[in-house]
Parts: structure tokens; C-alpha cells; sequence
């Protein structure tokens, strides 16, 4: 029963910061909106991981998170210190696909000049 009270507080406390981020964006101009992009897209990620975290947690898990003040920008701002590998990841996979690109445009060259495999 008390998990159970504890997770509807959990809940509750998300629910109601991702209210107040949103109504802190609002009041943005477009061009503070855009420039908050990263941040606007991380807080809905990290509320909605939380979310779906939170059934699986345990009462002392859930207790501990509800005594912090602002848990969304907390867990942003210790996400903001993780190394990002999304360049790595995105410049690996534009290296690979422009050999695809160029494997594509050379096979029918190769295919007229008689090197077909």
C-alpha cells in the first residue's frame, strides 16, 4: 500500500514539473524556443523514461526520488556531463553510407567497361 502511495506521489511530482517546464517554455519567444530544442526534447524524454521506470521501483527507490527538489532537471543537467557519441555514431554511419552510395555508382560502370563480378 505505502509503494503504492508512492508511486502515485512519484507520478505526480513528474507530472507537475514537466507542467511547470512547459509552461516556462511558453512563455519563450520562438527563437528562445528553438534555442531550448536539446533541452525541451531531452526533459520529455527523461519524463517519459521515468514514467515507465517507475512501476519497477522499488518503495525505498521511489521515497528517495520524491525527496528531491526538480528530479527532470536534475537528471538533465547530470545528462548534459555524459559523454555524447552521437557524432561518432552519426559520422560512422555517413562514412558507410557513402561507400554504399559510391559501391552503387561504380557497379554499373564496371559493368560497361566489362568488370562485372
Amino acid at each position: 500500500m505505502l509503494r503504492k502511495m508512492l508511486l502515485a506521489i512519484f507520478c505526480w511530482k513528474l507530472n507537475h514539473e514537466l507542467e511547470q517546464f512547459s509552461k516556462e517554455m511558453e512563455g519563450r519567444s520562438r527563437a528562445g524556443i528553438i534555442a531550448s530544442a536539446y533541452r525541451i526534447d531531452s526533459m520529455f524524454m527523461i519524463y517519459g523514461l521515468l514514467l515507465e521506470m517507475a512501476p519497477a521501483m522499488t518503495g525505498e527507490e521511489l521515497d528517495a526520488l520524491n525527496r528531491e527538489d526538480g528530479i527532470l532537471e536534475l537528471f538533465y543537467q547530470d545528462w548534459l556531463q555524459v559523454p555524447d557519441s552521437r557524432n561518432d555514431e552519426m559520422l560512422k554511419f555517413l562514412i558507410d553510407e557513402k561507400r554504399k552510395c559510391l559501391a552503387r555508382r561504380m557497379m554499373p560502370v564496371k559493368e560497361k567497361e566489362g568488370y562485372a563480378a
